[in-house]
Formats: structure tokens, C-alpha cells, sequence
């Protein structure tokens, strides 16, 4: 009986190594694709830095452990799109997730973005209209609305921030959009993103 563990435990041993150092499976996730359109007209705005960010997700003591795994920038063109890259999705270590893409947009006078017809705040009987949404937006394509802000207070409100685990020269359009905002509401420039030009 006592070589009857031993060969088990071996066995769970070999096993246990070959998923941890052998080759994951190819994956990949993308292209994302979007159309950012005004909120209140239907038109399409041109000029919105998109920022995409992926995190990757690890198993910690107590908590998960979250590091920056990528990030990319896009600008919307004069019909409101852009494309985000695909990229791979599936680390080497089967325990290991990778997330996302959290995406974060702007352009001065406009505020926070949704899902075209998507309402402003959370509703259960929405979500499955959400996670149509998201799968869309990886296949044929997605809308979103930016809505408009008016006031120089509701434009200070909707300065984003940005993502501090991503290193500024991966988010240089998005720092000098914000930067662009802050002088035109005659705030202070942080100066963020222009040695990445």
C-alpha cells in the first residue's frame, strides 16, 4: 500500500510541474472596436483619447494580487472610432489571470462615457444588456456615449484620473489631454506626458 502513495504522490508531483512550466494554450482576446458618439445628439465626437488598461490578477497571502500587465491609447477619429490592438490573454502560469480592458475616456467638455442606451446608474435587469454590450465591443464593434458637461464646475468634475499603476509614456495622450483641460478651466499644468512625445 505504502508504494501505492508514493507513486500517486509522484505522480501529482510530475503532473503539478508540467502545468505549472509547460506551454499555455494560445490565447487572445480582441480587437476591441467603438464608435464614441455625443450623448445628448447622436454625433459622432472625434479627438476622445481612449485608454485601455490590463491588469494582471495573481493569488496572494490574504488578497489577490494586482499588477499592471498593459495598456494602450487610441484617439477617435472624425466618424467617432477607434480600434484597440488584440493581445494575448493567457499568461504562462495557470494561476495567473489577466483582466480587462478597464477602459477610461475623455475629452474637454465632456464627462463620464457609458454604452449607448446604457441608463446612468446600476439596475440588475441591466446587466445582461451590459454583457452584450462587452462582448460586442471585442467582435463587430460597440457605441458609446460621452455626455456633455456645461458648467466650468461640471468640467473640473469630469477630469479623470488617471490609472497610477500605469507608467506615464503609456498613457502620454491621456496626460495631455487632461493638461490641455486644466489650462483652458486656468488650473496649474502637471506637465505629465510631454517628455513622451
Amino acid at each position: 500500500m505504502a508504494r501505492w502513495w508514493r507513486w500517486l504522490l509522484r505522480a501529482g508531483l510530475v503532473c503539478g510541474a508540467l502545468a505549472l512550466g509547460g506551454p499555455a494554450p494560445a490565447g487572445a482576446a480582441g480587437p476591441w472596436r467603438g464608435t464614441v458618439v455625443d450623448a445628448e445628439t447622436g454625433q459622432p465626437v472625434e479627438g476622445v483619447v481612449v485608454l485601455a488598461v490590463w491588469t494582471k490578477r495573481s493569488p496572494g497571502v490574504i488578497h489577490a494580487r494586482l499588477e499592471f500587465y498593459d495598456a494602450e491609447e487610441a484617439v477617435t477619429d472624425a466618424a467617432g472610432r477607434f480600434t484597440l490592438a488584440a493581445r494575448s490573454t493567457t499568461p504562462r502560469n495557470p494561476f495567473v489571470r489577466i483582466e480587462g480592458p478597464r477602459l477610461t475616456m475623455f475629452k474637454g467638455g465632456y464627462g463620464r462615457h457609458l454604452f449607448r442606451g446604457e441608463l446612468q446608474w446600476p439596475r440588475p435587469e441591466l446587466s445582461i444588456r451590459t454583457d452584450d454590450a462587452w462582448k460586442r465591443f471585442e467582435t463587430t464593434g460597440v457605441e458609446f456615449e460621452l455626455w456633455p458637461v456645461k458648467t466650468v464646475e461640471e468640467r473640473r468634475r469630469a477630469l479623470p484620473r488617471e490609472p497610477s499603476e500605469v507608467p506615464d509614456c503609456r498613457m502620454a495622450r491621456l496626460l495631455r489631454a487632461i493638461d490641455e483641460e486644466l489650462m483652458y478651466l486656468g488650473m496649474n499644468s502637471t506637465g505629465r506626458g510631454k517628455e513622451c512625445q
